[in-house]
């Protein structure tokens, strides 16, 4: 076998068989293997051929970083008689795609000179990839040459560089100092910490067009790995109005080169003549003594005798019967008044009491104002005024397996089945009973008419309209939970009511169930569609 740096010797072949042989020379072709080199052909004197020379060990292009690359190259020799014309190709065994041809996959060798194949290696995955070919071929008819080199390479995963890593809480927040009077200062930090493996060494800088805003920390920290600081600026106003600036950070940090830029924004106010002091008069609110369900207002007035305006916050402890009548907080201009006020509701009978608190959010100033009141007994109603009379009616429906059918208007009852006044054919056997609720008479003419449970007057039952005074509703069942044992009907815009018990009520009535009645029915609830009030 020869080695990669023995040059494979040229022979001339004389055939000779039992014929004698012609004249004509004839071509022929012996084919060399060796461990480490291309294919040599060997040709007959007289036929020009390419005979090209390469290693076929492996080429190896070592250990690199997984987004790095390594290049490395075969030299290729013509030792033929011919130019060569020869086509290098990757073949992809490992299906990865990490080895690449650098140089052109197509060139020419002049007998007896030579050129270099280039191949890259960029890997995309850990580890040795030894299964790729760089095959190099050539076209010439008479000699016919192929070599395979096996392509090396290992990736591996890059190991970072030690770097320091600095990162500033809330970056794109502002240090905002809000109002700071002029001549006084205000100070806020803005902390920085160290996520890197090496110290941060951080400058910082305060850029303010007016010099309002200075560093009031050093100007630069080294901060340890893991460990955290802070940069304090300060804001000392020397006129009215809003200012801005800005605090540039810059670190060692190799990833993050640039400066951090953190925005300064402040506003220089005058301070006040004078602070706020308020007074209040009366100094106690007395209600008196109220029926229950009624309700009383009682106000006292706040004077602000300081320079400066107060931003009072109320609040009213004690019994529940009193409440804010007043929005929180209470604004006073300096020099000026504001009224507040208190509602009482008694809910029981008896005496109740309680404070209104006002505090100024400034100076803490505190007042209180004392509240009473007491509760006494609601007065027996008088329902006078209308004629009332209600009844109860049941009926029995029957009803069919098969289609019902109908002719003429629509049917007494408010079942919205539809049925209607006149013939009716039913199919089948059956029934179910319902009933109705049926209420009339007679109040004063242009007063609306309101239908209520007597014994709950939550319990609107229907409303309508009372040009003439006369006034007619049926209700369902169905629209009734619970059914009234007694009705009431009201003209509250004329003072007026009427009761009356329901004849013929069900033992059921007054008891409670869900609450599905229809509270606001201001169109006429009456199968027949008419308004009965004339």
């Amino acid at each position: 076998m020869t080695s990669s740096s023995t040059k494979l010797p040229r022979f001339h072949c004389v055939l000779t068989t039992g014929i004698v042989a012609s004249a004509l020379l004839l071509p022929a072709k012996l084919v060399l293997a060796a461990s480490d080199t291309a294919t040599a052909a060997i040709t007959v004197p007289g036929i020009e051929t390419c005979n090209f020379f390469v290693s076929t060990r492996a080429l190896d292009l070592g250990i690199v970083d997984i987004g790095e690359t390594a290049s490395a190259a075969r030299n290729v020799t013509n030792e033929g008689d011919a130019p060569c014309q020869l086509m290098a190709e990757i073949v992809d065994n490992s299906g990865v795609g990490q080895f690449s041809l650098v140089s052109s996959p197509i060139f020419s060798i002049a007998p007896g000179g030579s050129a270099e194949v280039a191949v890259q290696f960029a890997p995309l995955v850990k580890g040795a990839d030894r299964r790729d070919e760089l095959r190099i071929s050539s076209d010439d008819p008479n000699n016919r040459q192929e070599a395979n080199i096996p392509l090396w390479g290992v990736g591996i995963v890059p190991t970072p560089p030690e770097s320091c890593s600095f990162v500033v809480t809330d970056p794109d927040i502002p240090l905002d100092f809000g109002d700071v009077e002029i001549s006084a200062t205000a100070t806020l930090p803005k902390i920085v910490t160290n996520n890197g493996s090496v110290a941060c060494d951080i400058n910082a800088m305060v850029v303010s067009a007016t010099g309002q805003f200075t560093l009031a920390s050093g100007s630069t920290l080294s901060i340890p790995p893991g460990f955290s600081a802070d940069f304090s600026v300060t804001f000392a106003p020397v006129a009215e109005g809003r200012d801005e600036g800005i605090l540039s950070l810059l670190s060692n940090d190799i990833n993050q080169p640039l400066s951090e830029d953190i925005a300064l924004v402040g506003n220089g106010v005058a301070p006040p003549l004078d602070p706020c002091d308020f007074s209040v008069a009366p100094a106690s609110l007395a209600f008196g003594s109220l029926t229950i369900g009624s309700s009383s207002t009682l106000s006292t007035m706040v004077t602000n005798n300081g320079g400066t305006a107060c931003s009072l916050t109320a609040l009213v402890a004690g019994s529940g019967e009193f409440t804010l009548a007043t929005a929180s907080p209470v604004a006073v201009a300096a020099g000026g008044s504001a009224s507040v006020s208190v509602d009482y509701a008694p809910i029981d009978v008896g005496t109740d009491s309680g404070d209104l608190t006002l505090t100024d959010a400034v100076t803490a100033q505190t007042v209180d104002v004392g509240l009473s009141g007491s509760g006494v007994d609601v007065p027996a109603a008088v329902c006078d005024g209308i004629k009332v009379k209600a009844m109860w009616k049941s009926a029995y429906r029957p009803y069919g397996h098969g289609r019902r059918h109908h002719h003429g208007g629509k049917d007494d009852d408010d079942d919205d089945h539809g049925y209607g006044y006149g013939h009716r054919h039913e199919h089948g056997k059956g029934g179910s009973k319902y009933g109705q609720l049926i209420v009339i008479g007679r109040g004063e003419r242009d007063g609306k008419f309101i239908l209520s449970n007597a014994d709950d007057p939550e319990q609107i039952i229907a409303k309508r309209s009372g040009r003439t005074g006369r006034f007619l509703f049926r209700i369902n069942e169905r629209r009734l939970d619970p059914i009234p044992c007694r009705v009431q009907v009201d003209q509250p815009d004329l003072g007026l009511c009427g009761q009356a018990d329901v004849i013929n009520a069900p033992e059921s009535c007054g008891s409670t169930g869900a609450d599905d009645h229809d509270d606001d029915h201001d169109d006429d609830d009456n199968d027949d569609g008419h308004d009965h009030d004339d």
